[in-house]
């Protein structure tokens, strides 16, 4: 999956009311700009993919959300199935215990887009609206009115 998978270029050029496809590029480009902007501000995965992390101690946490994996695989290629050691903590990050400096690789992110919540859907088409209307002037951080509508989504990273 990507991120055209989440929004579909017809779904932005409705939104965006443009009829001709002269800017296909520019939309894709600005689709692909907007997930990830939404992501990295809320740690939601949209789309799923594999994720690669490397342990910094003995109890890792992995903030991105949705988890998919039901077992994690070592750097070793063994599978560490989730026990009593490898679980949920609040719901919100998984928690990882195995060595340090393991390379743990699992999937993360939405593999249904009809289950994304909407705030965060609503959000990625608001920025598409915003860059595109935005093109040569637009900040680095998210307009206010987007992490409104998304803060209730905000994880952090610990």
């Amino acid at each position: 999956m990507a991120a055209i998978d989440v929004i579909s270029l017809q779904n932005a050029r409705d939104w965006l009311v443009v009829d001709d496809n002269f800017d296909d590029t520019i939309i894709t480009r600005l689709i692909n700009s907007a997930v990830s902007w939404v992501e990295q501000y809320t740690c939601y995965r949209l789309y799923a993919r594999d994720e690669t992390f490397i342990t910094t101690s003995c109890k890792t946490s992995l903030p991105y959300f949705p988890i998919n994996s039901k077992s994690i695989k070592l750097k070793d290629d063994t599978d560490y199935t989730a026990t009593n050691n490898t679980y949920f903590y609040a719901a919100l990050s998984l928690i990882v215990d195995c060595p340090i400096q393991s390379t743990i690789t699992l999937n993360t992110g939405y593999t249904d887009p009809t289950q994304i919540p909407s705030p965060l859907l609503e959000a990625c088409y608001k920025l598409i609206t915003y860059l595109y209307e935005n093109r040569d002037a637009y900040g680095t951080q998210l307009p206010i009115d987007i992490q409104i509508l998304i803060n209730q989504f905000r994880r952090s990273i610990v």
